[in-house]
C-alpha cells in the first residue's frame, strides 16, 4: 500500500492545475449533499486536499463552496474535459460512500444528474450505474467507516488516473 503512496507523491508535488482543482471541486460539492457534513466526509476533503498538495487559495475555494453549498451538477459541467468528467464519477462513488451509507439524498443527486445532463447523461452511463453500488478496494477490502479504507481508493483510483494521462496503461 505504501509503495501505491509513493508512486502518487510522484504527481502531486506541484499544485492541481485547473482541470484538477474543477474536478475536486465538484467532487467535493458531494460531501454536503445529505443534508450533513459527517466527519468522515470532512475527513475525506481535508486528507485529498493534503494528499494533492492543494494551495492555501485553493483550499479557501473548497470551503467557501462548502460553506455556500455550491451545486455539484453546476461545479461537474464547470469541468472541461472529458477525461476528468469520468473521473469525477469514480471519486463521486468514493466519497458517497465513505460514510458507510448511500443516503436517499444521495440517491436523489445520482438521479437528478441523469436528469441534469439530458443526452449527456448517455456518455457517463458506465460510470454513473456504479454509484450506488459501495466500492471495494483493489485488494478486496470493503470501505467500512473511517477513513484508512476510503484514502487507500483514492490513491488507487488517481494514481490510475495519473497513469492514464500520461498515456501510462499499467496496472496499478
Amino acid at each position: 500500500m505504501q509503495s501505491v503512496f509513493n508512486q502518487l507523491e510522484l504527481y502531486t508535488q506541484d499544485h492541481p492545475g485547473p482541470d484538477m482543482m474543477a474536478l475536486w471541486r465538484a467532487v467535493f460539492c458531494l460531501s454536503y449533499v445529505d443534508g450533513a457534513l459527517a466527519g468522515e466526509e470532512m475527513g475525506f476533503v481535508t486528507r485529498v486536499m493534503d494528499r494533492f498538495n492543494f494551495s492555501e487559495q485553493q483550499r479557501s475555494f473548497v470551503y467557501a463552496d462548502i460553506v455556500e453549498r455550491a451545486a455539484p451538477v453546476e461545479k461537474f459541467k464547470a469541468i472541461d474535459a472529458e477525461v476528468y468528467r469520468q473521473q469525477f464519477f469514480r471519486l463521486a462513488r468514493i466519497l458517497i460512500w465513505c460514510d458507510g451509507f448511500l443516503h436517499e439524498s444521495e440517491k436523489i443527486l445520482i438521479e437528478g444528474f441523469k436528469t441534469d445532463l439530458g443526452a449527456l447523461a448517455q456518455a457517463y452511463q458506465s460510470e454513473m450505474r456504479w454509484l450506488d453500488r459501495k466500492p471495494e478496494t483493489p485488494l478486496g477490502i470493503e470501505i467500512k467507516e473511517g477513513l484508512a479504507a476510503t484514502e487507500a481508493m483514492v490513491a488507487y483510483q488517481m494514481l490510475a488516473f495519473m497513469k492514464e494521462l500520461e498515456g501510462d496503461h499499467e496496472t496499478v
